[in-house]
């Protein structure tokens, strides 16, 4: 209780405050409730200040104004060499990876930096692989377009073969047309190989065969060697290569089957082939020569995304010619041309016991080497033996044998040999 004191100078009473009194204390739940009054004014005063920025002066516009990053306008230009106020992103609309029989899809968004509205409407493209949806609006679809506002729409890319497609479409505007080119292109498969294969001399009759390898180090695509005769011109569009080669049309996994090439003395295994980035294949090359002289064919490589790559196939068909050129160093051949060789080899008298013998040099006057062997005949009636002397002849080289004459070490009743 607050004590009470009289005033010396009247009857006045003073109150005084007891000093050991706690302070009133405030209602939790009225604190609850300031504390609440006090963010909803923060968050009034807060909500003054915010506002939606104004879409003419977005960093989009802006960008298109000055024809900066992605948003470019390509292809329009007026009368007087300035450009029209629209910006397209993006400027190319490139599909770099499909296959047959699919269907892609791209956005393209086009930003309007004019000072008016414009009404736009797209022009279809030339192609049947592209199309194009209907351009959609914000906020409207009378096709009105309101200073920095953006509107969309898309391509639809369904391909039917795998060759690079090239197309534009258009939007047309009061102000002129813009222009967006369509590139449909995927990675090109790239071969490392030999471009002339040379299986050099063969006899005639027989046969010779190698391995040749093919890497491909870009993009996956399939291949089919084909003679020059079926090659189509140069800068014929994909359209006529499919003509003439229906299997580019196909998918994927339905090509290529294991196939055969024959031109003339030559054969090719495995003439069609699949590889992906990195990989190698091998293809048989055969070559049996069916007369003398060169042979060559000239070939082509067939890529499904219709490029092509030339190849060539070279040969010597060559016949066994080999020639007595000298007997006991006297020669046989003049400039080139064989001179008659003596009917027999005339070994002279010889006693019992002795012997002679004689050299003969037998040229290749061929192109390869030639394996020989001499055969003896004991009687003109008799089966040939070989005589155990073989030997080899390269090509432009001479060989040296040595025939024995041995006399006979008995006599018979009359005293011949």
């Amino acid at each position: 209780m607050p004590s009470l004191k009289q005033n010396p100078a009247g009857s006045t009473l003073s109150i005084k405050a007891d000093a050991t009194k706690p302070a009133k204390r405030r209602v939790p739940h009225r604190m609850r409730a300031d504390q609440e009054r006090e963010e909803l004014f923060m968050e009034r005063m807060k909500s003054k200040q915010d506002f939606h920025p104004n879409p003419r002066f977005t960093r989009v516009m802006q960008k298109a104004a000055n024809r900066e990053g992605h948003s470019t306008l390509t292809g329009v230009r007026r009368a007087d060499n300035s450009v029209l106020p629209f910006g397209v992103s993006p400027a190319v609309v490139e599909f770099d990876e499909y296959t047959v029989g699919g269907v892609y899809f791209a956005d393209v968004t086009i930003t309007s930096s004019s000072t008016i509205s414009c009404r736009l409407r797209t022009l279809p493209p030339t192609r049947t692989e592209f199309s194009v949806t209907p351009l959609q609006f914000p906020m409207n679809e009378d096709g009105q377009l309101a200073p920095g506002m953006s509107c969309h729409c898309k391509v639809i890319f369904a391909p039917v073969h795998l060759a690079e497609l090239e197309d534009t479409f258009s939007i047309a505007t009061q102000l002129g047309i813009v222009h967006i080119r369509l590139v449909g292109k995927r990675r090109a498969p790239q071969l490392v190989m030999p471009r002339t294969i040379n299986m050099g001399p063969c006899l005639v009759g027989s046969d010779v065969s190698c391995v040749v390898p093919i890497e491909n180090i870009g993009g996956t695509g399939r291949f089919s060697i084909l003679p020059i005769d079926e090659c189509v011109p140069i800068g014929s569009v994909a359209e006529e290569m499919i003509q003439h080669h229906s299997w580019l049309e196909t998918a994927e996994d339905e090509w290529p089957e294991t196939s055969t090439l024959e031109l003339g003395g030559f054969k090719i295994s495995g003439a069609g082939f699949r590889l992906d980035d990195h990989e190698v294949a091998e293809i048989k090359v055969s070559f049996a020569p069916e007369n003398n002289g060169s042979h060559a064919h000239d070939c082509y490589i067939l890529c499904d995304d219709c490029t092509y790559v030339p190849i060539s196939f070279s040969g010597i068909g060559s016949a066994p010619m080999v020639s007595v050129s000298a007997i006991d160093s006297v020669p046989f051949v003049s400039k080139g041309l064989q001179q008659p060789l003596p009917a027999e080899l005339d070994f002279g008298v010889l006693s019992v016991t002795n012997s002679s013998s004689k050299t003969i040099t037998l040229t290749n006057c061929g192109e390869m080497e030639v394996a020989v062997n001499w055969l003896l005949f004991l009687a003109p009636d008799a089966v040939a033996q070989c005589s155990g002397l073989p030997g080899t002849l390269t090509p432009q080289s001479s060989l040296f044998h040595c025939l024995l004459f041995l006399s006979a070490l008995t006599l018979d009743s009359q005293g011949s040999r």
